[in-house]
């Protein structure tokens, strides 16, 4: 499927959302093209000015930077969650032809273990000592990955993170 008719039906449905990565399967458009092809076809600069408009469509607003609330699904037990604060954004292609260079930090959080104890990823990193870095650096990895995961399904493609 040409990139124009996917924008085209994008601009006529929910984009971003939760069915962006369907709807490209369904209609048999790869999504590892997808910020090739929107750079091929309007440029770096208005492929820059898309994925800034796409985040912030993402975004709640409630920081002055870009803050997006990731539901940790498989990280922690249901009802977690994290914001994921995008300080700036690049689009590096000949590194990483599908997904968006972001330099990022976190936001609030609640993070709840499997014994219903709530707690933040601030309250857990200031706890972290020498002997738990590596469990510690796996946890980090793991919301990576569910961020990774929501922005694709949600934009149709991927964060890499800096």
């Amino acid at each position: 499927m040409e990139i124009k008719r996917l924008l085209k039906y994008f601009a006529k449905n929910q984009y971003p959302g939760p069915e962006v990565l369907k709807t490209m399967i369904y209609m048999s458009y790869n999504s590892e093209n997808f910020l090739g092809d929107l750079v091929d076809e309007i440029g770096k600069e208005e492929t820059m000015d898309f994925v800034n408009k796409t985040f912030n469509k993402l975004s709640s607003g409630i920081h002055s930077e870009i803050s997006i609330k990731i539901p940790l699904r498989y990280t922690a037990e249901k009802g977690s969650w994290i914001y994921l604060i995008i300080n700036h954004f690049d689009i590096v292609l000949d590194e990483e032809p599908s997904d968006v260079l972001i330099n990022h930090s976190w936001g609030d959080s609640k993070i709840i273990n499997p014994d219903g104890f709530e707690t933040t990823i601030e309250d857990i990193s200031s706890e972290v000592d020498m002997g738990g870095m590596n469990e510690y650096h796996d946890f980090i990895d793991s919301i990576r990955n569910e961020c990774y995961t929501f922005i694709r399904e949600n934009c149709g493609f991927g964060i890499w993170f800096e």
